[in-house]
């Protein structure tokens, strides 16, 4: 079967579902740099990605469902590039996060533009399995560090990503956090 010019082999459902979300992704990144998430039908980023409605709601719910699917593989990517590393200071892990977030500085500025970082808030709080079951101290202490990273984000995405990871992760550890 040919889908935009490449040749996806019918049988291979995990193929062509990868090939359908990559698509959906590329495309809902690429029509976000001219208008707003809301403005957007399925329809138009169905056209755009070159692929049927039926497939997007075979893989995804919303068009914030393309974008926390592409979040989360963002973060996921960072805690692997974690487990890589000897320095579990959280200082060590913050300037490795801003790292990680500077190289999909595009996508970042995107979602910030976008009024759409509360994503990213939600994805963080994810990957750090807050809930409200866990014993008091445990989801307070991840509470705060979830809202104090995602705060330095938020701030240094309104601030135009000016400061370097490094600047970052520097100003984190002299305030002794």
């Amino acid at each position: 079967m040919k889908q935009n010019g490449k040749t996806v082999s019918a049988g291979n459902n995990r193929d062509r579902n990868t090939y359908v979300k990559r698509q959906l992704t590329q495309a809902l990144e690429e029509l976000l740099k001219t208008k707003p998430l809301e403005a957007l039908s399925v329809q138009e980023l169905c056209e755009t990605a070159m692929v049927g409605r039926a497939s997007f709601y075979r893989n995804f719910t919303s068009k914030e469902d393309i974008l926390r699917r592409r979040i989360q593989d963002l973060l996921e990517d960072w805690i692997l590039s974690l487990s890589h590393s000897d320095d579990a200071t959280l200082s060590s892990r913050l300037l490795d996060l801003f790292r990680h977030l500077d190289r999909h500085r595009d996508f970042c500025s995107l979602l910030h533009e976008r009024n759409l970082v509360w994503l990213l808030r939600e994805a963080l709080n994810g990957s750090l399995q807050i809930d409200p079951t866990l014993p008091k101290e445990e989801a307070y202490a991840k509470a705060y560090v979830t809202s104090t990273i995602f705060g330095w984000i938020e701030l240094w995405l309104d601030r135009g990503m000016k400061e370097t990871p490094e600047e970052i992760a520097g100003m984190f550890q002299s305030r002794g956090l």
